[in-house]
């Protein structure tokens, strides 16, 4: 805690310049979500290919309230799927345009299954799960596995209920 500060300004001193330096990756993309479903397209357009560039995307819940073993009562970006998996999608065009579908009911039954395999080893302090999925938020992000640089990220926030 007492060297809080002198991180934080560390840290946003090297990602303030980060921001504000241009990049050949723009996206597009729009969410809505109808009950359980979510249905989003994402467009992605690159200046320059390169061999290695992967299309990632990530569902993640704005604000989960857990009072978890870290103390932390809320927890702010939790993501809860990667549609697409870990590995992305490869970007082999300089346009491309992607549709995604989540179904809800699944990400909270694959949860489910991993905190029930997570606490079978190692039981929670808190058995209470919150799956509420509300202000969910679609956040695409290109990134160079060769160098491990995102070359940009956006996010979209999923519209409806």
């Amino acid at each position: 805690m007492g060297n809080s500060e002198t991180k934080f300004n560390q840290y946003t001193g090297t990602i303030n310049d980060l921001l504000e330096a241009k990049s050949d990756v723009k996206f597009t993309g729009s969410a809505k979500r109808t009950g359980d479903k979510i249905n989003a397209t994402l467009g992605v357009e690159v200046k320059e290919l390169s061999e290695n560039l992967k299309l990632r995307v990530l569902l993640v819940e704005e604000k989960v309230k857990y009072p978890g073993s870290n103390g932390m009562r809320f927890h702010h970006q939790v993501v809860r799927a990667m549609p697409g998996g870990k590995d992305g999608t490869a970007v082999t065009e300089k346009t491309v345009k992607k549709p995604i579908e989540i179904d809800l009911a699944e990400v909270r039954k694959g949860l489910s299954k991993y905190l029930d395999d997570f606490s079978a080893t190692r039981p929670f302090p808190n058995p209470e799960r919150p799956m509420e999925m509300s202000h969910l938020t679609i956040i695409a992000l290109v990134q160079d596995d060769t160098t491990g640089e995102i070359l940009n990220a956006a996010q979209f926030p999923v519209e409806g209920k």
